[in-house]
């Protein structure tokens, strides 16, 4: 048995026990609804941060996503957010920016369309109300936006760039229409990896639709 080695590592646990004790904010609430009195001291941790992550330790757990909501909500009256994002497909949020910006659409249409069903939730639809309410309430300038980052599920973003082409451009409609479609049968298959060939044919289209730019 290495001793010293053990030592060690007890004093590291202590340590990191002692600076948790030191530092962490203990929460009275999961779910929103309930006030900010115990979150006020975030004030001062996340004073002048611009971005704030909110992470969890497993996707589409119910209380992980309702203490989400109820730190977006916080976040957003209390401390001036403006943004949300999250992973899922850019193209395929739009609807539902839309739909907490403007009102349009379904909330269960427009959620389930983001195609990850680990955000398809009640949680989430709950955080969706929230949000539209809230932009119903407020200035343009302090609306809450909502986008995704991912690059997957890209059919409204595809049929948005074949609309403009259609009508900008007409002569680049067909060879970017082959890429999409492409790209459509490639999309399809995930999560199963792009073979060589298709790979290769992929990017000799996507050569020819950017020659002459």
């Amino acid at each position: 048995m290495d001793v010293q080695s053990d030592g060690q590592n007890a004093a590291q646990e202590k340590a990191v026990i002692t600076w948790l004790q030191q530092n962490a904010i203990p929460v009275q609430h999961v779910e929103a609804g309930n006030g900010f009195s115990d979150l006020q001291p975030l004030k001062q941790v996340l004073k002048d941060v611009k971005v704030v992550g909110l992470g969890e330790t497993t996707h589409g757990t119910r209380e992980i996503f309702q203490m989400k909501h109820r730190l977006v909500k916080f976040l957003v009256t209390e401390m001036g957010f403006n943004t949300f994002t999250i992973e899922a497909s850019f193209s395929a949020c739009q609807p539902i920016n839309d739909y907490i910006l403007y009102g349009k659409g379904d909330r269960a249409t427009v959620l389930t369309g983001q195609w990850y069903v680990v955000w398809d939730t009640e949680e989430f639809s709950d955080m969706l109300d929230w949000l539209r309410a809230y932009n119903q309430g407020v200035p343009d300038e302090k609306k809450v936006k909502f986008h995704g980052l991912d690059v997957t599920r890209n059919e409204i973003g595809r049929e948005a760039v074949l609309g403009y082409l259609r009508k900008v451009t007409p002569g680049r409609f067909s060879v970017t229409g082959t890429l999409f479609e492409a790209l459509t049968r490639e999309e399809a298959k995930w999560p199963m990896r792009i073979d060589e060939e298709t790979k290769k044919n992929t990017l000799a289209t996507a050569a020819a639709v950017t020659r002459g730019y």
